[in-house]
C-alpha cells in the first residue's frame, strides 16, 4: 500500500552558519566520517543498528537501519545551514561539520531517504546540483511503507574525490571499534 503525498521544504540560514564555515574538510575521509558519524549517532540504545556502506567510482551510499530515522521536522532542520542541533545521548559529535557540507565536498548530487522510527512512512528528496549555491526549495515525497524501523539513507553522486576502499575499511574499524566490540 502506498500513500503518496508531496511536501515542500526550504533551506534556511542561521547565525550559527559561521560555525560551519569555519570548519572545512581537508580530505575525503573527514567528510566520509562526518556522514558515518551521523549514521552511527542515529542509533537507539539497546537496539541493534545496521550500517551499510556502498561505494563505487561515481557514488557513495550510507544507510542506517534500526535507528531513530528522520521525520519531516528533522529533515527541515537538516536544511537549516549553521543551526546547532540538539544532541541525543547517542550522538558522537566527533566531526560536527555538517552532513550537507560533507556531501557537497564529496560529490555534486545528493538524495536522502528517511523513515522515522515507529512510523510507517518515508520521506525522500534530492538535489541534482549541490554547486548551485542559491537557497533552494526541495520537493519531499512522502509515502506509506510497511517497515516500522527507522532508517536514513544518504546517496552522494557524481563523486569528486577518489575513495580508496582499503583506507576506508581501516578508518571505519579504527574509529568505531569501541561501538562494534
Amino acid at each position: 500500500m502506498t500513500d503518496k503525498k508531496e511536501i515542500t521544504i526550504t533551506e534556511k540560514f542561521e547565525p550559527g552558519l559561521k560555525h560551519a564555515l569555519f570548519s572545512n574538510f581537508s580530505r575525503y575521509l573527514d567528510a566520509f566520517l562526518e556522514l558515518t558519524d551521523n549514521a552511527v549517532s542515529n542509533r537507539i540504545l539497546g537496539k541493534t543498528l545496521k550500517i551499510e556502506i556502498l561505494v563505487s567510482k561515481k557514488s557513495l551510499q550510507i544507510t542506517n537501519y534500526g535507528g531513530y530515522g528522520m521525520d519531516i521536522k528533522e529533515l527541515k532542520e537538516f536544511l537549516e545551514w549553521g543551526k546547532i542541533k540538539k544532541r541525543r545521548n547517542t550522538d558522537i559529535g566527533a566531526y560536527s561539520q555538517g552532513g550537507k557540507a560533507a556531501m557537497g565536498y564529496l560529490g555534486k548530487t545528493m538524495r536522502i531517504i528517511a523513515s522515522p522510527h515507529n512510523k510507517k512512512i518515508k520521506f525522500s528528496f534530492s538535489d541534482d546540483d549541490l554547486y548551485n549555491y542559491r537557497l533552494k526549495k526541495y520537493l519531499v515525497i512522502k509515502k506509506t511503507v510497511e517497515i516500522n524501523d527507522g532508517y536514513v539513507r544518504i546517496d552522494v553522486g557524481e563523486l569528486k574525490r577518489k575513495i580508496k576502499n582499503e583506507e576506508l575499511k581501516k578508518v571505519i574499524a579504527d574509529t568505531y571499534r569501541p561501538l562494534i566490540e
